[in-house]
């Protein structure tokens, strides 16, 4: 329980941290599965905390970080780390992948993205 409340504190003072270091955005799904990119050379970090209600005996409650790194202007690197809360306490599994823009927006088509 000692490590579930540490781990609780550790990420209020990340998310606060975070809260007054830039802006801040609600998004779900990730803006890493959104089709915008990281600008070259930058990175963007994100915190979440999410709860899946599987059936009337399961749930997850688990919290979320991801960091997203821009390596050219269509291409993005990033990672999501999630961390189960309830009913296991440990890292689940992570996510590494890039995010390929093949098409540009204009005025006639929408932008497309995809992941590997």
């Amino acid at each position: 329980m000692k490590v579930k409340i540490n781990l609780i504190c550790i990420f209020l003072v990340l998310s606060l941290l975070q809260f007054f270091a830039s802006e801040l955005y609600a998004a779900r799904p990730l803006s890493t599965d959104d089709i915008a990119m990281n600008p070259p050379e930058t990175f963007s970090t994100e915190l979440g905390y999410e709860f899946l209600q599987l059936n009337s005996n399961i749930q997850i409650n688990s919290l979320v970080a991801s960091l997203a790194s821009g390596f050219t202007d269509s291409i993005d690197f990033h990672l999501i780390v999630p961390f189960e809360l309830d009913p296991n306490t440990g890292f689940a599994n992570a996510l590494v992948g890039l995010k390929f823009r093949l098409v540009e927006e204009n005025n006639t088509t929408p932008a497309f993205a995809t992941t590997l």
